[in-house]
């Protein structure tokens, strides 16, 4: 009872945690996705499912990628062991194993080979055109946007990169990027803890979205893309410790073939603040590129 009620008090503070994080948004990414929900002509793909369906479906079929099922899997196996130990009258021993599985489940390589196995197996499944695919698709996008989770902890990086680079192979295939479009987007511009290899596959699911045909109804629509783009470079520029210098003179160039009013702004304060000077002479370069394409088209920056 002690551990259940300890684990029920942790996951409360990770929603907690969580909440108090959606709540410091800036107010850039507000008004961006206002800038989105008005915007008539975007698409509005339907949900595959709640996040408590996902959750049920990806623990029957890949039960390995859930950390959770292998803590109760070894509590379990413990408790044989345990019980064993009663039966002997070796209390101690049987304290001592009880207490070691709670504070430091077991992961050992093999476990760990086994669940990249399914993770790849989730990442085939992903590639089939039907509603179990569109399924793992979700749950992919779901482990990238969750920085791993729920996998264990020593596969967090893994499963980052190899879930990213597996969203954006997905993106070649047009049917799949009105379903991966948000993720694509929260991944380039809102989880701000993802890995930088991980931010560049986000990016070129992006482009790969991007070059989706207009008609009839694009997954996602150009000012969307533009302000994917914005709130990414923004964010990226923003960073106090782990930018990267590359994925923002790559944002600043694709940002500049957009028509988004605030990026001449944006451009203005990374060519006259920004440590990097190569960020500064690229952000001046597009800066008066941006401003006069803008004013062509009739649009005040």
């Amino acid at each position: 009872k002690v551990l259940i009620r300890e684990r029920k008090q942790g996951r409360d503070d990770i929603s907690k945690v969580r909440s108090e994080s959606s709540a410091r948004g800036s107010t850039t990414v507000k008004n961006t996705i206002d800038y989105i929900e008005n915007d008539e002509s975007q698409a509005k793909p339907s949900p595959d499912s709640t996040l408590l369906e996902l959750h049920t479906w990806a623990r029957n079929r890949f039960p390995l990628l859930d950390a959770d099922y292998l803590v109760q899997k070894q509590v379990k196996e413990a408790t044989s062991v345990v019980a064993a130990q009663v039966s002997e009258n070796k209390f101690e021993n049987a304290a001592a194993v009880m207490a070691a599985i709670i504070q430091e489940p077991v992961v050992d390589a093999e476990i760990l080979n086994e669940i990249r196995a399914s993770f790849e197996a989730l990442i085939l499944e992903s590639q089939e055109e039907s509603h179990e695919g569109a399924m793992a698709r979700r749950f992919l996008s779901y482990i990238v946007l969750s920085y791993g989770r729920p996998l264990p902890r020593e596969l967090f990086t893994w499963a980052q990169l190899r879930g990213s680079e597996a969203m954006a192979q997905l993106c070649q295939i047009e049917s799949f990027r009105h379903g991966l479009a948000p993720h694509v987007v929260a991944g380039l511009s809102r989880a701000s803890s993802l890995n930088i290899t991980a931010r560049f596959n986000m990016l070129a699911a992006l482009d790969l979205i991007a070059q989706s045909p207009e008609w009839p109804s694009p997954p996602l629509s150009r000012r969307q893309i533009a302000c994917a783009l914005y709130d990414a470079l923004e964010q990226e520029a923003s960073r106090t410790g782990g930018q990267d210098e590359q994925l923002i003179i790559e944002l600043i160039g694709r940002l500049a073939d957009t028509s988004h009013p605030e990026a001449p702004i944006l451009f203005a304060v990374l060519a006259d603040h920004h440590p990097k000077e190569a960020v500064r002479k690229q952000a001046h370069l597009n800066a008066a590129k941006l401003k006069a394409k803008i004013a062509l088209a009739g649009e005040s920056p």
